[in-house]
C-alpha cells in the first residue's frame, strides 16, 4: 500500500470510530425523566452515632410515583447553597 492509501484508510477508520461513538452515546442515553420533587423537613430527631430520625413530606409535582428515597450528609457544614 502506498502511504497515500495509508492515510485515507487511516482517516476512515478515524471517521468510523467517530461515527459509532456518537451513535453508542447516544443509544446510552436514559430516556427516562424525573419529576420534580417538593421535600419539606418537619423534624429531625437524633438517635444514634450516624443515625437520625425525619419526618417531614415528600411529594412528587409530576405523574409518577415515588418509590424510594435517599438522602446523604456530611458532617462539615457547607454555606453558600
Amino acid at each position: 500500500m502506498t502511504s497515500t492509501t495509508l492515510q485515507y484508510a487511516a482517516k476512515a477508520v478515524a471517521t468510523l470510530g467517530i461515527f459509532l461513538f456518537m451513535v453508542a452515546y447516544q443509544a446510552c442515553e436514559s430516556l427516562e425523566t424525573e419529576d420534580p420533587l417538593l421535600m419539606s423537613i418537619d423534624h429531625m430527631d437524633f438517635e444514634s452515632e450516624g443515625s437520625y430520625k425525619i419526618t417531614g413530606t415528600l411529594a412528587s409535582l409530576g405523574d409518577g410515583e415515588i418509590t424510594g428515597l435517599g438522602i446523604c450528609w456530611d458532617k462539615t457544614e457547607k454555606t453558600g447553597y
